[in-house]
């Protein structure tokens, strides 16, 4: 797997306020989980110019990247169990084992229903 540093993900401009928000984010998962993270994960954003939804029915998207990006810090576990808190939100919990418990609820939180969708959807396909 390939290791970068933020210089090569930034590159030099602004890397002070890269340094700051991922220090920031390895101290709040230290608070939060009482140890450091093993990963350090990047996503780039994305706008899309035109086409959008058009996607979901074959069509094309004009997508252009932006100069934002999601972190996160992960600790793997073997317990089935995600536990995420956003900045600004509460912790939640997800029992990978127990999927079918999530099915067909409203949650608030679009973060916990994309991951249970994500969840299900890679558990689904395990079984296919």
């Amino acid at each position: 797997m390939d290791r970068f540093t933020l210089e090569k993900v930034y590159g030099n401009k602004g890397i002070d306020a890269q340094k700051k928000r991922y220090s920031t984010l390895i101290g709040l998962f230290g608070e939060t989980f009482g140890e450091k993270p093993q990963r350090l994960f990047s996503a780039s954003g994305r706008t899309e110019v035109c086409g959008n939804h058009t996607d979901h029915n074959c069509g094309c998207v004009l997508a252009a990247g932006v100069s934002l990006d999601v972190i996160a810090a992960v600790t793997p576990t073997d317990d089935g169990v995600i536990t995420f808190t956003s900045e600004g939100f509460g912790t939640d919990v997800i029992d990978t084992g127990d999927l079918e418990a999530g099915r067909g609820r409203f949650f608030r939180r679009t973060d916990k229903r994309r991951l249970l969708g994500l969840c299900t959807k890679r558990s689904e396909s395990r079984r296919l």
